[in-house]
């Protein structure tokens, strides 16, 4: 595993608990050709789990010979926001220009990282948005339960009035 570089542009920031089950399927559907690559690094920050998550991505990175991956272990939880302060403070620390966040558990799609960098380095707006609610499929893949669905859309609808 590498060290975080200021070298790098684009920060894939993955936020994982109790993600064991998760992270090899996300690191898989993340398109290959980002790996390795100078401009690219990831870090995942392990909010203090207790399973074997850090353990098994550091194995599948070592046999795919993958090295712009940096593993940390909070040695407390710190919530879902306090993880994106930890991002976000690594991102401007470290000079990358541009942060992306995933999830540990692939709700949001690693496909799209070659999307969002383009897009980027086209534009380079101040901010990308993407959603897993475009469409039911895609929220329904992204794992969301049908109850939740149908709370955000009726959420959503009074919200937009």
């Amino acid at each position: 595993m590498s060290q975080i570089q200021a070298s790098h542009k684009f920060l894939v920031y993955v936020v994982a608990y109790e993600a064991e089950q998760h992270l090899y399927d996300l690191f898989e559907r993340i398109p290959y050709e980002l790996f390795n690559r100078p401009d690219f690094h990831f870090l995942v920050s392990d909010d203090a789990s207790s399973d074997n998550g850090p353990i098994v991505l550091k194995e599948w990175l070592e046999a795919h010979e993958i090295h712009n991956v940096t593993i940390l272990k909070n040695r407390a939880n710190q919530g879902y926001g306090g993880n994106q302060k930890i991002g976000f403070r690594v991102a401007v620390d470290n000079g990358y220009s541009c942060l992306i966040l995933l999830h540990g558990d692939g709700q949001y799609s690693p496909e799209l990282l070659p999307e969002f960098a383009r897009v980027w380095n086209e534009n380079e707006p101040d901010v990308i948005l993407g959603s897993r609610m475009h469409s039911i499929q895609s929220a329904r893949k992204g794992g969301m339960p049908y109850y939740k669905l149908l709370g955000n859309r009726i959420l959503t609808t009074f919200q937009n009035r």
